[in-house]
C-alpha cells in the first residue's frame, strides 16, 4: 500500500478520501508526508535512523448529538513486514497535536496532526489505520 492509501474499517480508501460511518461522522486522513522536525525543541519516540511521517486526521460530526473522542488515534505500519510506527513529540518545536479529548459536537469539525517514526526507507509505502472505532460513538443526554 503506498502513502496515498489509508485503511479504514476494513477498506481501503485514498489519503484524502472522506468515509463516512453510519449515522454521519466523516472521518479523512488528509495527508501522510515526510517530517522533518523545525525549532529547538526535544524529540521523544524516534527511533535512531529511522524515517518521519507527519499524518494529519479530520473527523466531522453529522450526527446530531456530541461524539466521544477520547482515545482516538491513527495506526501507523512502515516497511515490508508492517512493522507499527512510533508516534513522536517535538517538544518545544513546531506544532503537533496532542492526543484527542472530550466530545466534538453535532456540526462541528476537529484536525489533529501526528508525526511517527518509521523504518529507514520507508517513507513512501506504510499503513495508516484509525483506531479505537468503537470510542466513537453518540453520548447519550
Amino acid at each position: 500500500m503506498s502513502r496515498h492509501e489509508s485503511g479504514l474499517n476494513g477498506g481501503v480508501r485514498p489519503v484524502g478520501s472522506v468515509y463516512e460511518y453510519d449515522g454521519g461522522l466523516h472521518v479523512r486522513v488528509a495527508d501522510v508526508v515526510p517530517y522533518e522536525p523545525t525549532g529547538p525543541g526535544q524529540i521523544s519516540g524516534r527511533r535512531q535512523g529511522d524515517d518521519l511521517v507527519r499524518c494529519t486526521l479530520c473527523l466531522g460530526n453529522g450526527t446530531g448529538r456530541p461524539v466521544d473522542v477520547e482515545g482516538v488515534s491513527l495506526l501507523v505500519r512502515g516497511g515490508p513486514y508492517g512493522k507499527t510506527a512510533r508516534q513522536i513529540h517535538n517538544h518545544g518545536g513546531d506544532m503537533l497535536d496532542d492526543e484527542l479529548t472530550g466530545a466534538l459536537r453535532s456540526g462541528r469539525r476537529v484536525s489533529v496532526t501526528w508525526a511517527y517514526s518509521t523504518p529507514a526507507g520507508t517513507a513512501a509505502e506504510h499503513i495508516v489505520e484509525l483506531q479505537r472505532l468503537g470510542v466513537l460513538r453518540p453520548l447519550r443526554r
